[in-house]
This record gives C-alpha cells, structure tokens and sequence, in this order.
C-alpha cells in the first residue's frame, strides 16, 4: 500500500491485485521494480496512471543502504474535484496555515519493529523485540531503539523531538503532528547514543507525519503545486525517493546541537498531561508526558479529574469523579495489550483488577451501584488482521452499595476487584474501567492489573 499510493486500499475497490517484478544487480546491489498490471477496479484505471516503485539496496562502505524511488505519470487528465477520481488514494488535510491539501502518501517507513505480528498471540511472542513499552513493565524482554527524531525544515533548519507517545498524539490538536519539510530534507531517528537511522528524501513539496505511536512516520508529498485548478493535466510526471542508512554520533551531534526542540502550545499541554498508565500498580502521581512510552488514562465523562495527592496510600494520587446528578461518570485504560504495545495476553492466563475506593456523597443519597472497576476484553476469531473484534464484558466488581435504606453517602477506603475468565489466545487488547454510577464524589487509587499465578 505504501510503495503503491495511488492505488492503495483506502479507497477499497482500486487495491492493486496484480504486479510485474524488474530484477536487475551486481555484486553489491540489488534493484527490484515493482509495476501493477491489475487493479480490483480493472486495467482501465491504468491507462489514466502509471505507477512504478524501485527498491535498491547496496552495499556501501561495510554499511547497507537502501532506496525506495516512486514514479506516477498521469497519461489523462485527473479532476481530483470529481467524485470519479475517488479511485486515487488522495489524503485531504489542510496545511498548517489552513489552507486545503492535497496529497499523497509515497512511503511508510516502520523501522522500529511495527507492533509485531497479528494475532493469534501464543507464548512465542514474548522473545519478539518490542519497541514500545513502559519502564515499569513486567515485559522485560521487550526493548525500545529509538527514542527522538530530528527533522529538516523547508528553510533547511532542524527540529527535533523525544519520540513521546503522548507528547505526539495530542501535537495533532494545532496540526502539527504532520510537518513541512525540506524538498531534499534529512530525517534522522536516534538511539540514546545518537547512532541514527538517516532518511534523505528527494521529493517535491511534501510533509512527514510521526505516529502518535511514534513507531512509525509517513511521507507526504503535497499534490497542491501540480494542479491546474482542481485538474493534474495528463503528462505531470511526479518522482519521489528516499534513501536511508544508519550513521553514527559523528554525523548526529551537530545536527542536533543546531535544532530546535518542538514543544507543545498551552493547550497542547493541558490536555496532553494526563495520569501515566503503570503496570502492575498505579500510584497516578505521574504524567504520561514525563514517561517516553506512556500510555495514559482517559475520562470519558464530565466531573473527572486527576489529584497527584490524597490516594490510599501516602505519596499516591487518585482518580476522582464527581457527579452533580445520578449518572455514570468513568475514567477508562483501553490500551492494554500488544496491539497498542503493551503487554501481550497470555493464552488460559487469568488476570486480576483491583483497586481501593472512597466516596464522599455529601448531603446526597447514592443512587445505584456506586464506584466499581471492570475489564472489557476485544476477542478475535482469527488473525486481527482480517478478523472483526467482538467486545467481551469480563465483568464488574460486586457494589458498594446494597439498595438499603438509608443508603450510605460515604464510603471508607475499601478494596475491591475482579477477576476475568481466562483468556483465550486471540484477545489483542483489552479495556480497564473505572465508573461512578450515582451522584456525589467517589476516589480511585492505587489500581493495579496483574496476571494470576495458579
């Protein structure tokens, strides 16, 4: 899909089905074209454009380096304004002054071991190499390579970033998450030693995008500067490479000595610094900013707030919600798992959730349940790649409160948990729930998602 742009998936009926392979070398080097010869639209759409992707790898100096070079030559005229175009893969985004664009995708680079392979998820995985996972993970096995990135701006100055999991999602609120870069730009990823792996693109006007994963990033080359009002007259020839190496220190420092780092707006900032997701204990004293592969806990109501201090335990946070009116107030953890690159489910493994929870209700009667934590499991039938995912409620824990008269409206510190069903192999994430149903203000602390030994 990638190498491929015009004819990628998105758009469903126009997936390349067919190719045709060039094969040329020499002792040193090797060049593989790839052509489509077919299309699930049919071959029509190929006499409108002709695509061509041409991997080379040599062997330069003891080190390999590696070439990706894209040619799309539109032989008819393209209205992209026309819903007869909506074969062609093109991203709609606007620029970061606002104004619309247009563009293709020309390469997807996953050089930091992707998310590993789809489930089902066996035993095996454990020893896969895993870029993204906590410190504090149980996960030991797993290790990260990449940890900042350096881009090349189109005035040809540098900026650069930690390769934050949160830092980078929530960079997206002021459209900075997809950056103008150089035409001829250098993209750098670095270890802690600043070794790197070295992108240099060769592309018209273009933008790179960085994952908020930060496990992967895409090059986008803008299509703005080709067209003719809304029209690719027949004849534009486009023609995109990049070429990546590894390099050392010596290459690395100076760049990064000179680049600016980029930084989240205030609002950015605000909504990014949310409670660090920690295995198997959360003390919710930590933001997922301060953590370089955080994942993080999310409201998903009104009357949710974050304390760093008042937890069960001293030196520990909570998380509270607070409801004005009966209702369901929750926080949520849906993270959990290999498919966002925390740790895998083992197959027949039973797991447990637990927490410690006070209310304070006030003058107010509690109105149903009260504070309780539960699991959702997504469990497929099959590979996750081609198999839809069925949500599977593990269950809740026992409530705190009984339908007797007078209810409570205050609650102690109290322990509660839940243990799920074992869980079968093909469970590729799950969902840890906290919620409120009621009114008044209930404190979650110390939760804590652990595998049960038998």
């Amino acid at each position: 899909m990638a190498c491929l742009p015009v004819f990628a998936a998105s758009s469903g009926a126009s997936a390349v089905s067919e190719v045709r392979y060039e094969v040329s070398g020499t002792s040193n080097a090797l060049s593989v074209t790839v052509i489509p010869v077919n299309t699930l639209r049919g071959r029509a759409v190929l006499q409108q454009v002709q695509e061509r992707c041409t991997f080379s790898v040599c062997l330069r100096d003891g080190h390999f380096v590696w070439t990706q070079r894209l040619e799309i030559v539109f032989a008819r005229d393209i209205d992209t304004a026309s819903p007869d175009s909506n074969w062609i893969s093109f991203y709609r985004f606007p620029h970061q002054d606002g104004r619309p664009g247009l563009f293709l995708q020309y390469a997807d680079p996953q050089p930091v071991s992707a998310s590993g392979p789809a489930v089902p998820m066996t035993r095996d995985w454990l020893y896969q190499p895993e870029p993204f996972v906590g410190p504090d993970s149980f996960r030991l096995r797993w290790e990260r390579r990449y940890v900042s990135i350096i881009f090349q701006n189109p005035d040809g100055s540098f900026s650069w970033s930690e390769l934050n999991k949160t830092k980078w999602r929530y960079l997206r609120l002021d459209n900075r998450r997809a950056r103008p870069c150089h035409a001829q730009g250098l993209l750098y990823l670095l270890k802690e030693d600043c070794s790197a792996l070295e992108y240099r693109a060769d592309a018209p006007s273009h933008y790179h995008h960085v994952c908020e994963w930060g496990m992967d990033f895409h090059y986008w080359m803008d299509v703005t500067p080709f067209l003719h009002g809304t029209v690719i007259p027949a004849g534009t020839r486009i023609v995109c490479a990049t070429t990546s190496r590894l390099v050392g220190r010596e290459i690395t420092a100076q760049v990064l000595q000179e680049a600016k780092e980029i930084t989240l707006t205030p609002r950015e900032r605000e909504r990014a610094d949310t409670p660090a997701y920690e295995e198997p204990e959360n003390s919710f004293t930590i933001s997922a900013l301060d953590r370089l592969d955080a994942q993080a806990w999310k409201p998903t109501s009104e009357g949710c707030r974050w304390e760093k201090t008042g937890g069960y335990r001293d030196g520990c946070g909570c998380l509270v919600i607070e409801n004005e009116k009966s209702s369901i107030g929750a926080w949520e953890q849906p993270s959990l798992g290999p498919s966002q690159w925390g740790n895998p489910f083992l197959a027949n493994a039973a797991y447990r959730l637990s927490a410690w929870v006070k209310m304070e209700a006030g003058e107010c009667d509690a109105d149903g349940p009260g504070p309780q934590i539960g699991v959702s499991m997504q469990q497929y039938n099959g590979p996750a790649s081609s198999t839809p995912a069925q949500t599977i409620d593990c269950g809740w824990s026992a409530p705190l409160i009984t339908f007797t008269r007078p209810m409570p409206t205050t609650i102690e510190w109290s322990y509660i948990e839940v243990i799920v069903p074992r869980c079968p192999s093909y469970v590729l994430n799950a969902t840890l729930h906290l919620r409120f149903i009621g009114f008044g203000t209930v404190y979650f602390s110390n939760v804590r998602w652990e595998m049960i030994e038998d």
